[in-house]
C-alpha cells in the first residue's frame, strides 16, 4: 500500500458506533402544520382506505420547500412526500396511476435533489427516517420504537420496518470501527486486527438474532398483500410540473433492502468480491437512492478494500486467530444474508400472485432476486479461509 493510504472518520459521513446509519439526531415527526402535505401523509392509512387518497393529493398545492435548512427538516418533508407518491401510484382497489399530481410531484423532486437521491419512496425515508422512540432516554431497539408514517397501518408494517431500524442500530460499532479494521491491517498490528474483527462479529451477531425476528414481527401473507404492494418501482409515471422532465414518463426503482450501505460496507471491510452478473449492476444502481454521505462513506472504505482479507490470507499460520476472527465474520454475514433470501423466498417468491403489480418472481427493487441472490450468498461464504 501506498505511503498515501488514509482512513476515512466515520463522524464525518454520519455514522455512529450507537446508531450506525441511522441519523445523527432522531427524525422529526411531522412538518408545522402550515404545510399542506400535514393533512395528508399522517392519514395515509385513513385515506387509502376510504379511496379519498387520490382526491385528496390532486387538490394539494405546489409550494415552495426552499425555507428548509435542517437536513431533519428535509428528510421528515422527503418522507411525507413519497410517502404520499407511492400511495397515490398504487392505491387500494384502483388501477395502477400513471402520473403524480404536480402538489405532490414537484416537492418530492426538489427534496431528491436537495438530498442527493431519487424521487421516490426510499429505504432511507421507509425505515431509518421513519421512527421514534417511546422513552426517549432508552435504546433504539424494536420494544422502545414506534413507527411515524405508514400506508395502511397496523402490527405487521410496524413489525417490518422496525426490524430493520434496530439492524441498522446494531450494525453501528462495525461501521464505526471499519477504518481502525483497516489501519491495523496496514500497521501490521494483529492484536488490534483481533480485537476490531471480534467486534464486528458481535454485532454481526445482534444483527442476525433481530432478523431472526422478523416472522414474530410481520405474518408473510400480510407483507405480501398489504405491506408490499406501496414499495414497488414506478414504471413511466408522469410527474406532472416538474420542468426537468418535460411531461415525459419516468421510471425509478422501488424501496428495497438493498438501498442500505450495511451489506456494502460489510463487504468492503472484509474484502468481498462478487463474480459479474446482473445483481452487481443493480446493487451498484441502489448508491443512487442512498443518502450521499452513506454512499461516500462506502467508496471510502472500498478504497482500502483489499487490506483486511490480503492480510489474513497472508499471515493465518503465524496469526490463526486473526484468521479465525475474520472468518467468524464471513460466517455471521453469510448467515444474516442466508436468512434474508430464505425470508425473500417465504415472503414473496412462495405467495400466490394477486396482481400483475405485485409480482412474486421479482423484489420490488425489480429485480429476478432468488437466483441472484442465491449466487451471493454462496459468494460471501466461498470468503472462508481456514
Amino acid at each position: 500500500m501506498s505511503n498515501n493510504t488514509s482512513f476515512p472518520d466515520p463522524a464525518e459521513f454520519g455514522v455512529w458506533p450507537g446508531r450506525g446509519f441511522l441519523p445523527t439526531h432522531d427524525p422529526l415527526e411531522r412538518l408545522a402544520e402550515c404545510w399542506p402535505i400535514t393533512a395528508i401523509a399522517p392519514n395515509l392509512p385513513a385515506l387509502l382506505h376510504a379511496g379519498k387518497l387520490r382526491e385528496e393529493a390532486d387538490k394539494l398545492p405546489v409550494v415552495d420547500l426552499s425555507e428548509f435548512k435542517s437536513e431533519i427538516e428535509l428528510e421528515c418533508a422527503m418522507r411525507s412526500y413519497s410517502f404520499t407518491a407511492s400511495a397515490y401510484v398504487y392505491a387500494i382497489g384502483e388501477e395502477t396511476a400513471s402520473r403524480i399530481p404536480a402538489g405532490v410531484a414537484v416537492p418530492l423532486h426538489y427534496l431528491a435533489k436537495r438530498l442527493g437521491r431519487q424521487p421516490i419512496l426510499s429505504y432511507n425515508s421507509y425505515g431509518p427516517q421513519n421512527w421514534r422512540r417511546i422513552d426517549e432516554h432508552g435504546p433504539i431497539v424494536i420494544e422502545n420504537l414506534q413507527v411515524i408514517q405508514n400506508f395502511l397501518g397496523g402490527k405487521d408494517e410496524d413489525g417490518f420496518i422496525l426490524d430493520h431500524v434496530e439492524i441498522e442500530a446494531e450494525a453501528g460499532p462495525a461501521l464505526w470501527h471499519a477504518p481502525e479494521i483497516q489501519k491495523m491491517a496496514y500497521l501490521n498490528n494483529p492484536e488490534g486486527l483481533y480485537q476490531y474483527l471480534q467486534r464486528v462479529s458481535e454485532s454481526l451477531e445482534r444483527m442476525v438474532a433481530t432478523l431472526a425476528r422478523m416472522p414474530d414481527l410481520c405474518d408473510p401473507d400480510i407483507y405480501y398483500l398489504h405491506v408490499r404492494p406501496y414499495l414497488h418501482a414506478f414504471k413511466g409515471v408522469v410527474y406532472e410540473g416538474v420542468e426537468e422532465y418535460g411531461g415525459k414518463p419516468q421510471s425509478f426503482i422501488g424501496e428495497t433492502g438493498a438501498q442500505s450501505a450495511i451489506v456494502p460496507c460489510l463487504y468492503a471491510i472484509l474484502g468481498i468480491e462478487h463474480a459479474d452478473d446482473p445483481l452487481l449492476k443493480y446493487l451498484a444502481e441502489m448508491r443512487k437512492y442512498m443518502p450521499t454521505r452513506h454512499r461516500r462513506f462506502i467508496a471510502a472504505i472500498e478504497e482500502n478494500k483489499p487490506l483486511v482479507r490480503e492480510w489474513v490470507l497472508r499471515n493465518k499460520t503465524s496469526n490463526p486467530d486473526c484468521a479465525v476472527a475474520y472468518d467468524k465474520c464471513i460466517f455471521l454475514l453469510w448467515k444474516f444474508l442466508k436468512m434474508h433470501l430464505g425470508y425473500a423466498d417465504r415472503y414473496i417468491h412462495q405467495q400466490t400472485q394477486t396482481s400483475s403489480s405485485n409480482p412474486t418472481s421479482r423484489g420490488t427493487g425489480d429485480t429476478p432476486f432468488m437466483e441472484y441472490l442465491d449466487k451471493h450468498v454462496k459468494e460471501t461464504l466461498a470468503h472462508m479461509t481456514l
